[in-house]
């Protein structure tokens, strides 16, 4: 269970005292050896404690147990210097969870960076660090100095007023309060202020995706239990030289896209309506179930929630920037990566590395970047589509030898049911302004449809045989 401890062994070689000086060499191979043995203590007890649960035994003596496997430890090999006691290695372990590596650096060992430090401290070396400007480390320092000897004024900018030095003095020592550039290092790395720091210091969407936590939700089991829905610029470039966009539906336990829409502009509402008409073709031509839960990106999906609300059971917005919670931001990059670059030339981007990479016009003078027709760049998609919901499923274990469209159609929800063409037309269709005739039927597009039972213009005004119709044209435009 001992394994190497990378992060302990960065933190002990660049970590300072206030002197500017570093941790011995030896001292630094002692400390290690006690995270890594710490590191193992955690995972042994975890083990302990599962086995006595599932024994329903009581979990006295495990401490003893725990003890005896790190005294018997070789000490040539693991040179750690943790207490032999049961209950104080208890304890070091204990504080060793909640203070992390500094807890082991002893406390004699020239380390009075933590009696130094106060909140007021913190909060204004923090409040200095996350400048505008973005200051390196020792320009805080010297921010922090100068206000000391008074040649620097610093200002609360929420309330307007002035730091005050005399808060930053010692009165047992009739000094200020002076700090290392140590301690401005330690401050800034602590990891109770990692995330502020890395909130205010960096760009929303690189906080979103390397420091702010996220739902993790499972795929579900039945196919169209959850549609996922987002939209999608490609990798090259029309003859005009404008990016490609769509609009895209998919099936998330089969990974079957349901349905695309193209355009050449960015996404909009009506672009979004347009891709629904799509789903829903696809469903109600192949007997499909309508799913039950919709997952959408916020900005322009927004606009639409009261109508999502009644055509979905639930609907889930998922939080801007974050592409891993959202499913179908992992099908298109499987997708890119696997059958469009298979088969298409120019997939990737300029920023990427390896195999992931394109050549940049901005970089290199020779290259072109090739333009491509329009129809020509939908129909690759659409190739590409096809190729894709009928290769294997990725869970070949659980589908053996099933496509992706297999696993659609073999595994639908049996909770749900067909379409209810009255209920999502209201939404997702066409609308025109008609009249019932004869109390028999109305003129949509130049053809008559009958009304299915006459107790349906009970409800209309007296004398008053206006209605609005709703409908979803096919294809070739016929209405069914």
């Amino acid at each position: 269970m001992i394994e190497p401890d990378y992060e302990a062994s960065t933190y002990f070689s660049t970590f300072l005292f206030d002197d500017d000086t570093n941790i011995k060499p030896e001292r630094q191979a002692e400390y290690c050896a006690n995270a890594k043995v710490l590191n193992a203590v955690g995972k042994y007890l975890t083990e302990l404690t599962g086995k006595t649960k599932r024994l329903s035994k009581k979990t006295t003596g495990i401490w003893d147990l725990i003890s005896d496997a790190v005294n018997n430890l070789d000490k040539q090999a693991y040179k750690h210097d943790l207490p032999t006691n049961p209950l104080r290695l208890k304890d070091k372990y204990k504080n060793y969870l909640q203070h992390g590596h500094l807890h082991l650096i002893h406390k004699g060992n020239r380390n009075s960076n933590a009696g130094k430090r106060t909140t007021a401290i913190d909060n204004l070396i923090i409040s200095l660090f996350v400048q505008r400007n973005i200051p390196f480390g020792e320009w805080v320092y010297d921010d922090y100095m100068q206000f000391l000897s008074g040649s620097k004024i610093i200002v609360d900018k929420q309330t307007g007023l002035m730091y005050d030095r005399a808060d930053f003095f010692d009165e047992k020592r009739g000094r200020y309060v002076t700090i290392s550039k140590a301690t401005v290092w330690n401050i800034t790395h602590d990891m109770k202020y990692t995330g502020i720091i890395n909130r205010l210091r960096n760009n929303r969407i690189d906080y979103i995706t390397h420091n702010a936590p996220y739902d993790h939700r499972n795929k579900p089991g039945f196919s169209m239990s959850t549609l996922t829905m987002d939209d999608r610029t490609f990798s090259r470039k029309d003859s005009d030289g404008n990016w490609l966009n769509a609009y895209v539906g998919a099936d998330i336990a089969s990974e079957v896209i349901l349905g695309i829409v193209f355009s050449s502009k960015a996404p909009t509402v009506d672009l979004i309506w347009q891709c629904f008409r799509e789903i829903f073709r696809t469903i109600s031509s192949n007997g499909l179930v309508w799913p039950h839960e919709v997952e959408v990106e916020n900005h322009n999906m927004r606009p639409i929630e009261a109508q999502l609300g009644k055509m979905f059971g639930d609907v889930t917005f998922c939080t801007p920037g974050i592409g891993r919670a959202k499913y179908i931001e992992n099908i298109f990059r499987r997708k890119k990566y696997g059958d469009e670059k298979r088969h298409q030339v120019g997939i990737g981007r300029y920023n990427q590395k390896g195999a992931f990479k394109t050549k940049s016009e901005h970089k290199d003078d020779e290259y072109k970047q090739p333009r491509i027709p329009v129809q020509t760049l939908i129909a690759d998609e659409l190739e590409s589509i096809q190729r894709w919901n009928n290769e294997l499923h990725p869970k070949q274990k659980e589908y053996p030898g099933k496509t992706r469209w297999q696993v659609l159609l073999e595994n639908q929800n049996p909770d749900l049911i067909p379409p209810q063409k009255y209920s999502l037309f209201k939404h997702l269709g066409l609308k025109t302004d008609t009249s019932i005739r004869n109390n028999d039927f109305v003129t949509v597009q130049h053809e008559k449809y009958a009304i299915d039972k006459l107790e349906a213009i009970h409800g209309l005004s007296p004398n008053n045989y206006e209605v609005q119709a709703y409908y979803l044209p096919e294809p070739d435009g016929a209405i069914g």
